[in-house]
């Protein structure tokens, strides 16, 4: 396996920031704007690639990527692009047509794409043909963490209800508002609680909204958490709202930690989730569909015990961190061994297992 000498990019924003810093120095840390491009973050991120001699650089999401593969025409570098989720909305076809041409010309710079999720190969391999072939899905990991260990022995009422992420459009954010609406109509006792982790520019309106209807005595707005566990380990059900995903790790983290999913039948979401087996689905089109299964679940006409161990033993056999590392090592090793075959066409002595040996790698997110 490659020695990996690791640096990372990424926005100087918390937790991020502070995260990479403690992992491998902040003078191994590189800075690079959040959902913005800028040609000095570009130059910037090429001169700190040449200065460190970055033999692979991995991205991860679409702002990253434009970076990583962008940069790769200016050092001499091989680039992983890893997808996490995308979603190409036709009733936009303007924003749709770019966002796929540009996808398509990124793609041919780089040596290796990444999907998470099988939905989301087959999804990318039609889109992005022929770079489909480069195409390989690696599951997103995940640690087992301590809690998680514990029973499910959360308070009986009332129910918790969690929705956790960004409000952002690919979560659907305002979704969970009319599914609570409809589920106080099933339920005019309000006997439950959504509790909303999470933040954005939309959470004013969120709130707004949520007072509008007279909700607020059935959600409350914690904003952006550092780490979701002590929810986790409160809530009965995640309600996820997504439009679509990659492989989302807080359906993940809420199955091994025993909390049931109700989740919208998209791309990602339906990789972990089968239908009353590991969780629950609807289209998300119908809140009413959302709001009818967790009124199931709250009457006890779904067995919805037998439905978290069964998730939580899927998490624990197939998305084990572990693999994940050793199947993105063994990419890094493949991609640096291509690299030496090509830098030796070119006249270079360096032989590819030195290379492997003392890869350094940069990842951007």
């Amino acid at each position: 396996a490659p020695v990996l000498d690791n640096f990372a990019a990424c926005p100087n924003e918390q937790p991020y920031w502070k995260r990479f810093c403690d992992l491998v120095g902040s003078e191994r840390v590189c800075e690079i704007p959040h959902r913005k491009l800028e040609a000095a973050a570009i130059h910037r991120l090429a001169q700190f690639a040449q200065e460190k001699q970055i033999e692979v650089i991995h991205s991860h999401g679409f702002g990253a990527g434009i970076y990583a593969r962008t940069i790769a025409l200016l050092v001499d570098a091989r680039v992983i692009h890893t997808f996490h989720g995308l979603n190409l909305r036709w009733k936009r076809p303007v924003w749709s047509g770019s966002r796929l041409l540009t996808e398509w010309l990124l793609a041919a710079k780089a040596a290796k794409l990444v999907a998470v999720s099988d939905s989301e190969q087959h999804h990318l391999s039609s889109c992005l043909f022929p770079h489909g072939r480069k195409m390989t899905r690696v599951f997103n990991g995940i640690n087992e963490l301590e809690t998680s260990k514990s029973s499910h022995s959360r308070p009986p009422s009332p129910t918790k209800l969690l929705w956790a992420g960004r409000f952002h459009e690919q979560k659907n954010p305002e979704q969970f508002i009319d599914i609570i609406e409809t589920l106080v109509k099933l339920r005019p006792q309000r006997d439950f609680v959504l509790d909303v982790v999470g933040g954005g520019p939309s959470q004013t309106v969120l709130e707004d909204k949520v007072l509008q209807k007279g909700l607020e005595s059935v959600i409350k707005f914690h904003g952006a958490q550092p780490t979701v566990v002590p929810f986790y380990d409160q809530a009965h059900i995640l309600l996820s709202t997504s439009l679509w995903e990659g492989l989302p790790n807080c359906l993940l983290e809420a199955m091994l930690h025993r909390v049931l999913v109700v989740a919208t039948s998209v791309k990602g979401n339906v990789d972990l989730v089968k239908h009353r087996h590991t969780g629950l689905l609807f289209d998300h089109r119908s809140p009413r569909a959302a709001a009818e299964l967790i009124h199931q679940l709250m009457q006890d006409l779904i067995q919805a015990d037998a439905i978290r161990e069964a998730a939580r033993a899927f998490v624990l056999n197939s998305f084990s961190m572990q693999a994940c590392a050793r199947q993105y090592l063994a990419l890094y090793g493949e991609v640096t061994q291509e690299r030496g075959v090509i830098t030796s066409q070119h006249n270079c002595t360096s032989h590819t297992s030195e290379r492997i040996a003392q890869e350094k790698t940069c990842d951007t997110f």
